[in-house]
């Protein structure tokens, strides 16, 4: 006998979905990268520092994981998909500021629409 509510698999369901829209784009993105890309959505704008500390990651491996949205790697199906993109803060040139492309855009309100 299964115990759950009606409610609690309404909510499996929705993670379910946000899983599977996201696979859609890279099936093997870790669950740190996939954080990090939400961070991102909650905070496009900030810096990368930012959005490091809001996620509670090392700089280094936050630098990793954007690069991976940024440019997923050539060798995996999904090649030239780009979820983020990072630019200099023109005010000060040592901090990169972090934005969602169109297509990043689009996972986003994906998303939402799962949920």
């Amino acid at each position: 006998m299964n115990n759950m509510s009606t409610q609690d698999r309404v909510k499996i369901n929705k993670v379910e979905t946000v899983i599977n829209r996201i696979s859609e784009i890279d099936n093997e993105m870790p669950l740190g990268q996939i954080r990090f890309f939400l961070a991102v959505a909650k905070n496009e704008g900030q810096s990368l520092r930012d959005i490091t500390a809001q996620c509670g990651l090392l700089v280094g491996t936050a630098s990793r994981y954007m690069a991976n949205l940024m440019f997923i790697p050539k060798y995996r199906q999904n090649a030239g998909v780009s979820l983020i993109h990072a630019y200099d803060n023109p005010v000060d040139r040592r901090q990169k500021i972090i934005v969602l492309t169109p297509a990043g855009k689009k996972l986003v309100e994906g998303l939402i629409d799962g949920i």
